[in-house]
């Protein structure tokens, strides 16, 4: 599967540097969608999206990238998202999957900071939903 942006990747981009970009437009996240053309929309901006889209957009411009290393690679962008605009792992109910959330300047509320525990989402970490991954895919990557 294949999931595109509008996000220009140079040769020196990192995994890292794509995904600070991808978080990093007006909106948090920008449009995405499902032809190269970027003609039909996939999910609109601003949208919180799951772990395994995300991986299929990531992947989509880094073509070798696995999902051991994306989840390596999501790890450390939470671990170094900065207080007032930091970013966690939260189980959401409305699409029955992992998502990575912008949670700005909340405390994270369970003793894992990766994950902020919104409709009990602690007790939910091996839980994959609708989705390929789970939040301990990537708390333990």
């Amino acid at each position: 599967m294949k999931i595109y942006t509008q996000i220009k990747k140079s040769n020196k981009d990192t995994i890292q540097d794509f995904i600070i970009k991808f978080y990093s437009t007006d909106y948090n996240t920008p449009t995405t969608y499902s032809n190269k053309s970027c003609t039909t929309i996939e999910c609109d901006n601003g949208r919180n999206r799951s772990l395994d889209a995300l991986f299929y957009i990531c992947k989509t411009k880094f073509s070798n990238l696995t999902e051991l290393r994306f989840c390596k690679e999501i790890k450390k962008f939470m671990h170094n998202s900065k207080k007032g605009e930091k970013f966690a792992m939260l189980f959401c109910t409305h699409i029955n999957g992992w998502v990575v959330y912008s949670i700005g300047g909340a405390i994270v509320v369970y003793n894992n900071p990766l994950v902020y525990n919104f409709e009990d989402s602690k007790n939910k970490l091996e839980l994959k939903g609708s989705n390929n991954l789970c939040a301990n895919d990537v708390i333990l990557a």
